[in-house]
């Protein structure tokens, strides 16, 4: 009865919080090469260049001096890439190292980033760019070839059935200065996974992501078409990995939410959410 009862209040505090919250909620990942949005999921980087003082010429001056802002902006957009965290060990740049074909996917993925703004600023010119984790027919998850035809079934083993109907599932990781990546794991407290990647069919990693983090509970009504209006909110109780990007969370709290298998449902169709700690 007593575990009942902090439940019932922890839920309740944070449905007062997402009422009378404020503030930002977006995930942004900020580095010297330009900033990974976790929560919209996309990057978001410059390039830029000095006019020729020495130049003759105004007109090839400046296209020269374009060209070289461009190609250092698609070169600080593959440098943020490369180094973003795919899972508890592993970064893009290793995935590139043991593959190559990689490193020419996500080459020709940089060069469709738009173009979104182009700033003058006495001689040195800047051009702004912005390259979506999804973009047309291609992704971030294709260009790294974790694409797959199958989809792997949750095993549950449920001691707490419930018709318990929810919309998604929110787990709270405040705390546990969690690293967000692209494939994180959520793991009971023997470490052994619960909900992973390939829990998640294919089909919906393409058009939205896998998981989506937000660092405020405003981000609840922002993502309202993933949320929906009854979320299973639940408390993480520790992380792991090297990367400290899995969360670990009870066996009697997934317990419940896997007791419904309709619930499964959910976890296949991407409806999760990781509330992690503000910005640094």
């Amino acid at each position: 009865m007593k575990k009942s009862f902090l439940v019932f209040t922890f839920l309740f505090l944070i449905f007062i919080n997402i009422t009378n919250g404020a503030g930002n909620f977006e995930v942004i990942d900020r580095r010297l090469e330009g900033n990974i949005n976790w929560t919209f999921m996309q990057f978001e980087a410059s390039g830029y260049a000095e006019l020729d003082p020495n130049s003759t010429n105004i007109a090839t001056n400046e296209l020269l001096t374009l060209k070289k802002a461009e190609e250092n902006g698609y070169s600080n957009l593959t440098s943020l890439i490369i180094n973003m965290i795919v899972d508890s060990r592993t970064k893009i740049i290793d995935l590139i190292k043991e593959d190559s074909e990689i490193n020419r996917n996500l080459f020709e993925f940089v060069q469709n980033a738009y173009k979104s703004d182009l700033k003058y600023s006495g001689t040195k010119r800047i051009i702004y760019f912005l390259l979506p984790f999804i973009l047309g027919k291609d992704s971030l998850y294709s260009v790294l070839k974790l694409k797959r035809d199958y989809t792997n079934e949750i095993k549950v083993d449920s001691s707490i059935p419930n018709k318990s109907n929810f919309t998604s599932l929110v787990i709270d990781c405040r705390g546990y200065m969690i690293n967000p990546s692209l494939k994180p794991k959520i793991l009971n407290p023997y470490r052994q996974a619960v909900i992973s990647f390939d829990n998640v069919l294919w089909e919906i990693i393409e058009k939205q992501g896998f998981i989506k983090y937000i660092c405020d509970i405003t981000g609840l009504k922002a993502l309202n078409n993933i949320v929906g209006d009854n979320p299973y909110i639940i408390p993480a109780i520790g992380s792991y990995g090297i990367n400290n990007t899995d969360i670990i969370v009870s066996e009697e709290n997934i317990g419940f939410f896997f007791g419904n298998p309709k619930n499964l449902e959910l976890i296949k169709n991407g409806k999760i959410i990781l509330l992690i700690d503000k910005n640094k």
